[in-house]
């Protein structure tokens, strides 16, 4: 997630020489691809992070910082 990004609220997603956007409130790809089994992971821990991706967004939207938020275990 950048600072002062454009909507739809999303997120980039790095793995490995992919990258992805994922829309975090459709869980869809906006752009790009990474293998399907991380792409289920990163949707899941989206899903259980759902609140904090988007305060994060909000936050970055008006120029403030963000929260670190816990990874998938």
């Amino acid at each position: 997630m950048y600072a002062r990004e454009h909507n739809p609220p999303h997120i980039h997603v790095f793995c490995g020489n992919h990258e992805a956007v994922l829309d975090i409130q459709k869980l869809n790809v906006i752009e790009g691809n990474i293998p399907a089994k991380k792409l289920i992971l990163v949707k899941a821990w989206m899903v259980l992070r759902s609140k904090e991706l988007m305060r994060n967004w909000e936050n970055l939207s008006q120029g403030a910082g963000f929260e670190k938020i816990e990874p998938l275990r």
